[in-house]
């Protein structure tokens, strides 16, 4: 299934976020968790209003989400909001997570963001028309998907030999 896409920026790699697997599947996850658009949730008898860059959650769900124990999700939620990367707001039962420059990242605008076509000394690829159909899409969502985890899990293991 078509849902979109995430721009992910270059400049992840500049903060080290990259050198912990854990912290770094947590933060993919929530980036293509949020909500790109307003939207209103159900949480229990609760209607959630959430914004663009925002997700609910708990550290339980995220847990078993992405295979990653309790304490786990935890460390890397907090090592998240120290970086400045989300900001974190408690309730009873649940946490909305927001991506903190959600707009300035993720935004339709693109006077800061990536450019579409090829920039000046750039070529295209390819001469031909680029078309694609949701087939291909959704190929390609779930190649870069099962591709990512095994990179995680190799990651894994050779930083923890687990």
């Amino acid at each position: 299934m078509h849902r979109g896409y995430i721009k992910l920026w270059r400049k992840s790699k500049d903060n080290g976020l990259m050198t912990n697997p854990e912290a770094w599947l947590v933060w993919s996850h929530i980036l293509l968790s949020a909500t790109h658009k307003e939207y209103q949730q159900i949480v229990g008898k609760k209607v959630v209003n959430l914004e663009p860059g925002q997700m609910i959650t708990g550290r339980k769900s995220l847990s078993v989400a992405l295979g990653l124990s309790e304490k786990i999700v935890r460390n890397c939620l907090e090592l998240l909001e120290k970086m400045g990367n989300i900001t974190k707001k408690r309730a009873s039962k649940y946490s909305i997570i927001t991506v903190c420059n959600w707009e300035t990242y993720q935004g339709s605008g693109c006077a800061q963001g990536p450019t579409l076509g090829p920039t000046e000394g750039q070529q295209r690829a390819s001469k031909g028309p680029q078309t694609r159909n949701n087939k291909n899409i959704e190929e390609q969502e779930e190649k870069w998907s099962s591709s990512f985890f095994d990179l995680y899990r190799k990651l894994k293991e050779q930083n923890y030999g687990e």
